[in-house]
C-alpha cells in the first residue's frame, strides 16, 4: 500500500509524532512538520492540518529588548500574530484548521491585532474552543470580533474560557451586555469567565429565546451583577453546571496580608443585607435541569443578614450542592444556634448526592474564628476543644444523618469545611477531624461519608487530628514548614495546646473517657 492510500487518520497519527508539540506557538518552530508540509500536496494537507488545528500565542506585558535582541529591532511576539494574521487573510480556508485557540494577552498596545485575528476565526467551522487571558487589558470594548460579535460568527464553538486580571476600576468590569451576547452564541455549551460582571451599560433588547449554555462557571471572590444574573438564567433552561458567588453590584477590592506582600486575597463588600431566599428565587428557573451548584460567599463581608433561608427542595435533578454556611444557617454563628438546622433536611435537592457546606470566618460548627482567637491568647483553647463532645453542638448532623437513613435519600457525601479567608493573623491552621465513634457510627449507618474540617490554633495538637492539604496552600510557606515540622513529632504524650501533658481534657475527665477512648459519648454541657 502506498503512502497515498492510507487513510489520514493514520498519516495524521503517524505525523502527530514528529514534533512534541503539536500547538502552533509563538516562540516554538516545527522543522519536522514544516519539512512534510512542503513534500507534496497528499501530505501538504495533513501536515498543515496538524500544524494550525491548536493555536497558543503569548503575547508579553512589553516590547522588552529582549524580544528585540537579534531581530534588527523587531518584536517577535508581534511579528508571529501579523503572521498568523497574514496566513488567514492570504489563504481563509486555513481558519477552518483550526479547532482551538489559547491566548494569553498581557499587552494592550497590540489589542487591534488580537482582534483581527479573532476577526478571521470568527468565520471558522471548526473552532471549538477558545481560552483567552487578558493581564493586561481590562477593556472588552478593544474586542468587538468577539464580544460583539455579527450574526452566523463563530459557528460551532462550544467552549469558551475567558480571564481578566486587575480590574481595578469598575468601568473596566465585564459588562452585562456583553455577557449576555456570549451566551446567544449558538453552539456555546461551557462558559467560563474569571472576573467581575457589572451591570448593564446600555440598554439592550429583550430576548425569550433560550440559550444551548450547559455550562456556567464564575470565578470565586468575583462580584457578578444581579441584573446579569436575571437576564440570564430565565434563558439559560438547559443549564446543568453553575458556579458564582453571591450576586452584587459591590466593588471588587484585595485583602493583602500582612505576613506577605505577594498573597491577597480578592473579594467585595455588600452594600445591602445577605438575602438566602432570594438566591433561591433567583435560581427558581433552573429548578428542572440544574445538576451542579456551586454559590460561593467566600471573602465576601455583608452589613447584615434578613433572616431567611435557602430552600432548593424544588430541585429534582441536583446531585452536587456546594453552599456557604450564611445562605443555611443564617446569621448564627454556630450552626447549632439556628432556628432550623435540625430541619436542614427539608431544604435540600431531593436527589441530592454531594454535600458541601463552607463555614466563612464569623461562622463555624463548634467555635468562631474570634471566639479561637481568644482562647488562643489565653492558652485556654481545650475549652472549645470539649465542644466537639457536647451533643447540642452536632445534634443538626445526627438529625440530617437520621433522615437520610430514615427516607433512603440518596445522599452519599457530606464535606463540613471551616475555611477562613486570608488575614492579617494566621495564627491558626486547618485539620481533618477523626470525630466521635458515635458521629461515626452515624454516618456509617446512613450510608454517608462525612468529612469534617476545623480551624484550630497553629500550635495545637491532638491525635484526633491531621493537617489538611488547604493550609498547605492558604498559609505562607515558611509557616507550613514550622506546622508540618511540628505535626512529625510524636504525639504519644498526647500533649495539647493550652492542655495538660497527659493528653486528656478537663471535660473527658469529669466524663471519665480519654479523647481516644473507643467508647466515645456525648455529653451534655
Amino acid at each position: 500500500m502506498s503512502l497515498y492510500e492510507l487513510p489520514v487518520e493514520i498519516l495524521e497519527n503517524i505525523f502527530s509524532h514528529l514534533d512534541p508539540a503539536k500547538q502552533f506557538r509563538i516562540y516554538q518552530s516545527f522543522p519536522s512538520l514544516c519539512a512534510l508540509a512542503l513534500t507534496c500536496r497528499r501530505i501538504s494537507d495533513v501536515a498543515t492540518d496538524i500544524l494550525y488545528s491548536h493555536i497558543e500565542l503569548v503575547v508579553y506585558t512589553s516590547s522588552s529588548r529582549r524580544s528585540r535582541e537579534g531581530r534588527g529591532g523587531s518584536d517577535k511576539y508581534l511579528d508571529s500574530m501579523m503572521s498568523l494574521n497574514d496566513c488567514y487573510r492570504s489563504n481563509p480556508y486555513n481558519v477552518d484548521r483550526t479547532r482551538s485557540l489559547t491566548v494569553q494577552f498581557r499587552n494592550s498596545l497590540y489589542t487591534w491585532h488580537y482582534n483581527k485575528l479573532l476577526s478571521h476565526l470568527s468565520k471558522s467551522t471548526s473552532l471549538i474552543k477558545l481560552y483567552s487571558d487578558f493581564f493586561d487589558n481590562g477593556n472588552a470594548s478593544k474586542l468587538p470580533a468577539l464580544f460583539e460579535y455579527n450574526d452566523g460568527d463563530f459557528p460551532r464553538l462550544k467552549t469558551l474560557d475567558i480571564r481578566f486580571d486587575y480590574l481595578v476600576k469598575k468601568e473596566n468590569y465585564f459588562p452585562a451586555e456583553y455577557l449576555v451576547k456570549l451566551c446567544e452564541l449558538p453552539s456555546l455549551d461551557t462558559l467560563k469567565l474569571r472576573g467581575p460582571v457589572s451591570g448593564f451599560t446600555k440598554e439592550i433588547m429583550p430576548a425569550t429565546v433560550p440559550f444551548n449554555l450547559k455550562r456556567l462557571f464564575f470565578t470565586e471572590y468575583h462580584p457578578i451583577s444581579v441584573a446579569a444574573l436575571e437576564s440570564i438564567l430565565p434563558r439559560a433552561l438547559s443549564l446543568k453546571y453553575l458556579e458564582f458567588s453571591v450576586p452584587s453590584d459591590a466593588t471588587e477590592k484585595c485583602r493583602w496580608m500582612s505576613t506577605s506582600t505577594d498573597q491577597a486575597l480578592p473579594g467585595y463588600d455588600l452594600q445591602e443585607p445577605l438575602r438566602p431566599s432570594f438566591y433561591g428565587d433567583l435560581l427558581a428557573p433552573l429548578a428542572a435541569k440544574l445538576e451542579h451548584l456551586s454559590l460561593f460567599a467566600t471573602s465576601v463581608r455583608f452589613p447584615s443578614h434578613d433572616e431567611s433561608k435557602i430552600d432548593l427542595s424544588s430541585f429534582t435533578n441536583m446531585s452536587y450542592l456546594f453552599l456557604s454556611g450564611h445562605l443555611l444557617f443564617g446569621s448564627s454563628e454556630l450552626a447549632t444556634s439556628c432556628p432550623w438546622a435540625l430541619n436542614l433536611y427539608t431544604l435540600l435537592p431531593p436527589r441530592l448526592n454531594e454535600l458541601n457546606i463552607r463555614f466563612d470566618n464569623i461562622n463555624g460548627i463548634f467555635w468562631t474564628m474570634n471566639e479561637m482567637r481568644r482562647h488562643t491568647l489565653t492558652s485556654t483553647f481545650d475549652r472549645l476543644w470539649a465542644r466537639r463532645r457536647c451533643h447540642q453542638s452536632v445534634g443538626w448532623i445526627f438529625e440530617l444523618l437520621k433522615n437520610v437513613s430514615k427516607y433512603s435519600h440518596p445522599l452519599k457525601y457530606i464535606r463540613l469545611n471551616e475555611y477562613p479567608t486570608m488575614d492579617k493573623d494566621q495564627n491558626w491552621k486547618m485539620v481533618n477531624w477523626r470525630m466521635t465513634r458515635q458521629l461515626r457510627d452515624a454516618a456509617s449507618a446512613a450510608g454517608v461519608e462525612l468529612a469534617i474540617v476545623l480551624i484550630v490554633p497553629r500550635a495545637f495538637k491532638s491525635t484526633e487530628c491531621t493537617l489538611h492539604e488547604s493550609s498547605l496552600h492558604i498559609l505562607p510557606r515558611e509557616l507550613v514548614d514550622e506546622i508540618v515540622s511540628d505535626d512529625e513529632d510524636d504525639y504519644s504524650d498526647g500533649e495539647h495546646y493550652g492542655g495538660r501533658s497527659d493528653g486528656s481534657d478537663e471535660i473527658d475527665e469529669d466524663d471519665g473517657h480519654d479523647e481516644g477512648d473507643d467508647e466515645d459519648i456525648y455529653i451534655t454541657l
